[in-house]
C-alpha cells in the first residue's frame, strides 16, 4: 500500500468507526480505531493520533473499560502536552476524572454510551474544545491554512496583519479537520475561518479582519477589546513579544542565514552529539543517530525550542513531515511563522556554531 493512499484510506476506517459506534458495534470501531492509529502512526502524525486516540477511549467506555479507556486518554494527553496544546490536554483530564469516576460509581455501560452518543451528536467534545482553546490565551487565531481551501488567501492576509504588529498569539490551525470547523462556526455563530479572538471573545471572521487590517485600525480594535485589567505596561509587552529585525538591507539579506543556524544549533543540542546536522541532511536520520533516546522525544524537543524561539509559534507535530532537512524547517518558518524571531537574538548563533 503506497503512503499516497493512507489519507483516503484513513478517512475511510475512521467513517466506518463512526458508523459502527453509532450502530452500538463498539468492538468493531475499535477495532477501526486500532487500524487508523497504525496509519498515523506511520505517518508519525503525532496530532490526528491524539484524536484517534479520544475516540477510541470513549469506545472503550462504553464497553466498561474504564482502566483501559483511562490508560488511552492519558496516551491522548500526553500528545496534546508534547504539542503544547494546554487547553486540549486540560480537557482531556476532564476525560480521565469523568472515566475515573465511572468506574468507582459502576454506572452501567448503556448508559455511558448513550450519553456519549448524545456528546457526539451535539459536537459537545468539539465544541468544549474549542470555547476552552480561545480562552487560554489573550489573542488566538483560529485557521484552516491549507492550500487547497478558500480559506487560504484570507489566512496568509491575517498572519501578515499580526506579524505587522509583532503580536503575541496563540495559533490554532484546523487543517481540515470538518468535524472541529463546524464547531467553531456553531460555538462562536460565524460562517467560516480563519477567526480571530481577544480574550475569550469572537472579535471577527475573516473578512472582518481583514477590512480591519486594510484600514490600520486591527491594533487599536484589539487593544480596546482587552479587559479593563489589563494594564498599560502588559499591552505594551502584548504588541513587542517579537522584536522587529532591522530594516537594513544587510539584515534581510542574513535572516535566512541566521534561520539556518538557529536550526542547526538547536538540533545539535537535543539531540547532544558532536556535530549539527548539515543543512540538506534528513533530520529524523540525524535524531535516530542517539539510540539511547527515543527519536519521538528528541523531535518533539526540536519543536517546542524552535517553536520558543519563534515566539511561541505553534509549529505542527509532524513539522519535520512537511520540512525534513533543516533548510527546509527555514522555508517552512519563512511561509509560515508571522513572527520569524528577533535577529539581535538570531545573531547571537553565529557565535554557537
Amino acid at each position: 500500500m503506497s503512503d499516497d493512499s493512507h489519507p483516503e484510506d484513513l478517512q475511510s476506517i475512521l467513517n466506518q468507526a463512526e458508523t459502527a459506534w453509532q450502530n452500538g458495534e463498539t468492538n468493531f470501531a475499535i477495532d477501526c480505531y486500532n487500524k487508523a492509529l497504525q496509519i498515523t502512526r506511520e505517518q508519525r502524525d503525532i496530532q490526528r493520533e491524539g484524536e484517534i486516540l479520544l475516540g477510541k477511549g470513549f469506545a472503550l467506555m462504553s464497553l466498561q473499560r474504564f482502566d483501559d479507556a483511562i490508560s488511552i486518554f492519558h496516551s491522548s494527553k500526553n500528545i496534546a502536552t508534547s504539542c503544547g496544546y494546554v487547553a486540549q490536554a486540560q480537557f482531556v483530564d476532564g476525560l480521565i476524572s469523568e472515566a475515573q469516576s465511572k468506574a468507582q460509581s459502576g454506572i452501567r455501560s448503556n448508559s455511558i454510551q448513550q450519553l456519549s452518543l448524545e456528546s457526539r451528536d451535539d459536537d459537545h467534545i468539539q465544541r468544549t474544545f474549542a470555547r476552552s482553546f480561545v480562552e487560554k490565551e489573550l489573542i488566538v487565531l483560529v485557521l484552516n491554512d491549507q492550500k487547497e481551501t478558500s480559506d487560504n488567501a484570507f489566512s496568509t492576509e491575517i498572519m501578515k496583519a499580526l506579524k505587522s504588529l509583532s503580536i503575541a498569539c496563540e495559533f490554532l490551525n484546523v487543517r481540515n479537520n470538518e468535524s472541529l470547523i463546524n464547531a467553531f462556526k456553531k460555538e462562536f455563530d460565524c460562517p467560516s475561518l480563519p477567526m480571530l479572538f481577544v480574550a475569550g471573545k469572537l472579535l471577527g471572521g475573516r473578512e472582518d479582519v481583514v477590512e480591519l487590517s486594510r484600514k490600520g485600525r486591527l491594533k487599536e480594535v484589539i487593544t480596546s477589546a482587552l479587559p479593563e485589567t489589563i494594564s498599560e505596561e502588559a499591552k505594551k509587552q502584548l504588541f513587542a513579544a517579537i522584536d522587529h529585525c532591522e530594516t537594513s538591507e544587510t539584515c534581510n539579506s542574513k535572516h535566512k542565514e541566521r534561520l539556518l543556524r538557529m536550526v542547526l544549533h538547536v538540533s545539535q543540542k537535543v539531540c547532544a552529539i558532536s556535530h549539527p546536522p548539515s543543512r540538506d541532511e534528513d533530520l529524523h536520520r540525524y535524531f535516530e543517530t542517539r539510540r539511547d533516546i527515543p527519536s519521538e522525544s528528541i523531535v518533539s524537543s526540536f519543536i517546542k525550542e524552535i517553536s520558543q524561539l519563534l515566539g511561541n509559534f505553534p509549529l505542527p507535530c509532524n513539522l519535520l513531515k512537511e520540512a525534513a532537512t533543516p533548510i527546509a524547517v527555514v522555508d517552512y518558518i519563512e511561509a509560515n511563522c508571522p513572527a520569524q524571531g528577533d535577529c539581535r537574538k538570531l545573531h547571537l548563533f553565529q557565535l554557537l556554531i
